[in-house]
């Protein structure tokens, strides 16, 4: 792709701050930028037009959060893991199913379970997935997590 190329299909002026930048997303309120992406990601609370307690990506025409359905964005924010509705890294997990599987690689004493001398780093860092985490157990809005044998489950911390 030609810079040329680039900055046609790609750089836009964010809806959000207007700030002319590579967009992240394109939602009700036009093209998102990484910044106000991120930062969507992070606003949680009660819909004031469903009256619904989740994630509130999106804007009304007064600027105030909203959920994603009644802002008809269509991309979907729940972990494939564990149903966490949220920012989503790589493999469409939630932060908290990264950071149990990065612990699990890191710590792994060549067993496939945590070297026993690291279950109090994992312990402090997250609760490992024996124990419902706290970002869940809060969240009523959130789609049960996927069953089968293509889908992974968390990896086995205590």
């Amino acid at each position: 792709m030609t810079p040329e190329e680039y900055e046609r299909w790609m750089i836009r002026d964010c809806g959000r701050c207007g700030r002319r930048a590579s967009k992240s997303a394109e939602w009700s309120d036009g093209p998102i930028c990484r910044t106000y992406y991120d930062r969507a990601m992070r606003v949680r609370g009660r819909c004031p037009s469903c009256d619904t307690d989740r994630l509130l990506p999106g804007r009304d025409t007064d600027g105030a959060p909203i959920c994603r359905d009644c802002a008809g964005i269509v991309r979907d924010f729940f972990c494939d893991r564990c149903g966490f509705e949220g920012l989503l890294l790589g493999g469409r997990l939630c932060e908290h199913c990264t950071l149990a599987d990065t612990l699990a690689r890191l710590l792994d004493d060549g067993t496939g379970r945590v070297a026993p001398a690291f279950l109090p780093l994992v312990k402090v860092m997250g609760d490992g997935p024996a124990q419902e985490p706290a970002h869940l157990a809060a969240q009523p809005q959130r789609r049960p997590p996927p069953a089968g044998p293509g889908h992974r489950q968390h990896p086995a911390l205590p």
